[in-house]
């Protein structure tokens, strides 16, 4: 049986998993291959789609159905999922979120038209803005309660007092809060 044949509750199914599966790996990706105006629906793309909606298949409706879509058709329905993506408007949210991560980045520039090349700028004003957000965090000086906190926490731990430089920033007391948790077998904070 081909897609086309199937019917309007099986193909809203499966077009729902796809359209899902689309926006997933292009957030898993962060957008990297969207251009403003561009295509980015190849056949690779499209191979790595159904590859990932055959991983999801069992538990969807649509898989109950043996049906198949052809290349041609599939890429069809991606291109057209891309065009409608493309010409979606941002929220309000979005764009005030937008527009003050670039001010607060010191940059000048408009919300692209374009929504999926947005999202990929916003991607790439987000992780900007965490490297400025580390940067800082490695001169800021820490605070006396996190100064306060980790001292406690580390003679709690290690049992045996800790000596801090009168200068010693929120990156290094960070450090020492990660010695103190994995020593305590908790893993990872992240």
């Amino acid at each position: 049986m081909l897609y086309q044949e199937l019917d309007a509750t099986m193909k809203k199914s499966f077009l729902a998993s796809l359209r899902k599966t689309f926006i997933t790996f292009l957030e898993d990706e962060h957008y990297v291959f969207v251009e403003e105006g561009v295509s980015f629906v190849t056949d690779a793309f499209v191979q790595r789609v159904v590859e990932d909606l055959q991983e999801k298949r069992s538990f969807q409706k649509w898989a109950q159905v043996d049906f198949e879509v052809p290349d041609d058709e599939m890429k069809d329905l991606l291109l057209q999922m891309e065009q409608s993506m493309r010409v979606k408007r941002c929220t309000l949210k979005q764009r005030s979120f937008y527009m003050n991560l670039v001010e607060d980045l010191g940059l000048e520039e408009c919300i692209p038209s374009d929504y999926l090349y947005m999202k990929r700028r916003l991607a790439e004003r987000q992780a900007m803005k965490a490297v400025q957000v580390e940067a800082e965090r490695k001169v800021k000086p820490a605070t006396e309660k996190q100064i306060e906190t980790i001292t406690r926490v580390w003679l709690q731990t290690f049992g045996e007092e800790l000596e801090l430089a009168e200068d010693v920033t929120q990156s290094e007391v960070q450090e020492l809060f990660h010695k103190v948790n994995n020593h305590a077998g908790y893993g990872q904070w992240r």
